[in-house]
């Protein structure tokens, strides 16, 4: 077993021991988790359309008002982002799961939802749509697929400073 020297100890949240439990965690199970990641064989291709689906229902639904962001709105906008970020890892899909995180990380710090937010938001849509379609490449992280996240980046960093927010990346 490894041992860790200065390893400072955070107290779980009540909500997360509700939902994982307490105590340490069962010899093997880590193990186990880890080999039915690597072993799976299921086709999350589905969820991920469906978590995109419901993007695209609140993006529709949005008002577009140059106001501040309002929580309830931001997490309608996060929450299929954080779904496909996570399950996108889990099923080893690299290029949804990168493009996932750069839209998560500038939803997370943008202030105002105004149409350049909009036009960025709707630009990663555009891609992660395309990048569900490509099936024979899916969980391949190709050069255009690069190309196409850096550039995506790109955009959120301009509107950062656009904005004197700041780089995002």
């Amino acid at each position: 077993m490894v041992e860790y020297k200065n390893v400072n100890i955070i107290k779980a949240s009540f909500r997360l021991m509700q939902k994982v439990g307490m105590g340490p965690v069962r010899p093997g199970v880590i193990e186990e988790c880890e080999k039915f990641i690597a072993d799976n064989n299921i086709d999350f291709l589905p969820w991920a359309q469906s978590c995109l689906d419901d993007l695209k229902t609140v993006l529709a639904e949005t008002k577009i008002d140059g106001e501040t962001l309002n929580d309830d709105v931001r997490q309608e906008l996060i929450a299929p982002i954080m779904q496909i970020k996570a399950s996108g890892a889990m099923f080893q899909n690299k290029p949804l799961t990168e493009l996932a995180a750069c839209l998560l990380h500038f939803l997370e710090n943008i202030k105002t939802l105004d149409a350049d937010v909009m036009q960025i938001i709707k630009a990663n849509e555009v891609v992660l749509t395309a990048f569900l379609k490509d099936e024979e490449h899916t969980n391949v992280l190709t050069p255009t697929k690069e190309k196409l996240i850096i550039e995506l980046r790109a955009a959120c960093n301009r509107y950062g400073t656009k904005n004197e927010i700041g780089s995002f990346f």
